[in-house]
């Protein structure tokens, strides 16, 4: 496992991150619990020691699940959560109604709930999951410091966010990360904010560099994804995204081959050689599915390799379309990592 020292903490992170949302058991079909738990304890035995959930994944169902297959790792495994959108489940609804809330009142309240899912004293990082406009920002970070002196949390970060809203933070308290989406197809990392990163200002937490899975090299166009898994209704199934995608993932494989390696190894070794990129946040359903992105750890792109792969999505990735769908106050859906 490569290892990487996050700017301003103390921490020796895992490159490779654990991504587990789908431990909510929600929004991605049907989920082998046990096997995914199993993936859990595996991955701390090849030395993956830095596990993302959120606390709206599964609706607390992620951070119990977590928090329980961790209990004999404690002392060798980090945990980084999000917070700041609330939720509430009505009836006839299959899905929660959701809406941002980074309020300082409810951000100290999730944190004491996430602290109890996850059966830690202290949460070691912990991000507003969604930003809002500059003075809400400043507020909740100046709670979350708050928390922080409390012992509460160890270290402060934003995901989904823009180098101004960083540094808006900043002015408040010390940030260690953001995690953003960045994926061959689909959004990137803020080029700002992979300067922070380069310079060593900033961890960056690259996410969904396989495009949800359509960039692991193991689908096809007559895949179809069932009603109660995410990628049936997010644009990347559909067909101008799909299609994308899958072209992409085409290109991709020959190139893996040459290299001895999977479709699924070479575009996260991609993501991981991005210069500025800390860490990378995979979400892995199963130990086979772990064990093929390791491959992805241990060797390097050579540059004109890495530039290879940084070109075939020919800059389609600046126009696809935005993934937020909160609105302040406003229910919605929960579709966002």
């Amino acid at each position: 496992m490569e290892y990487v020292n996050i700017p301003g903490t103390r921490e020796r992170t895992s490159r490779l991150v654990f991504g587990c949302e789908q431990l909510g058991g929600q929004d991605w079909g049907r989920i082998d619990m046990t096997e995914m738990l199993r993936a859990v304890d595996a991955a701390v035995d090849h030395g993956i020691n830095m596990f993302d959930t959120a606390d709206v994944y599964g609706l607390g169902e992620s951070e119990r699940r977590l928090g329980s297959a961790l209990r004999r790792h404690r002392a060798k495994t980090l945990i980084m959560t999000k917070g700041g959108v609330r939720w509430s489940t009505c009836e006839n609804r299959a899905r929660a109604r959701t809406r941002l809330d980074i309020s300082a009142s409810y951000l100290r309240a999730a944190v004491h709930d996430s602290l109890r899912r996850i059966q830690r004293d202290c949460i070691d990082t912990y991000l507003l999951h969604w930003p809002g406009d500059d003075h809400q920002i400043r507020d909740a970070v100046g709670e979350l410091s708050r928390l922080q002196d409390e012992g509460k949390l160890r270290y402060i970060g934003l995901s989904n966010c823009s180098d101004r809203q960083i540094g808006v933070a900043t002015q408040v308290n010390a940030i260690a990360a953001a995690a953003s989406e960045h994926c061959l197809v689909g959004p990137r990392v803020p080029a700002n904010v992979l300067r922070r990163g380069r310079e060593g200002r900033l961890g960056v937490l690259a996410y969904a560099a396989l495009g949800r899975g359509l960039l692991a090299g193991t689908y096809s166009r007559d895949s179809e994804f069932p009603k109660d898994d995410r990628r049936h209704r997010l644009a990347t199934a559909r067909p101008k995204w799909f299609g994308e995608a899958l072209r992409v993932a085409g290109l991709v494989t020959p190139i893996a081959a040459r290299m001895g390696r999977t479709t699924a190894q070479v575009v996260l070794r991609w993501a991981l050689d991005t210069p500025g990129v800390s860490c990378v946040i995979c979400g892995m359903r199963s130990s086979s599915q772990l064990m093929e992105d390791l491959g992805a750890t241990g060797w390097n792109l050579e540059r004109t390799e890495w530039e290879e792969l940084e070109g075939l999505a020919g800059g389609t990735w600046r126009t696809a379309p935005a993934r937020r769908v909160f609105r302040t106050g406003q229910p919605g859906a929960v579709e966002n990592a």
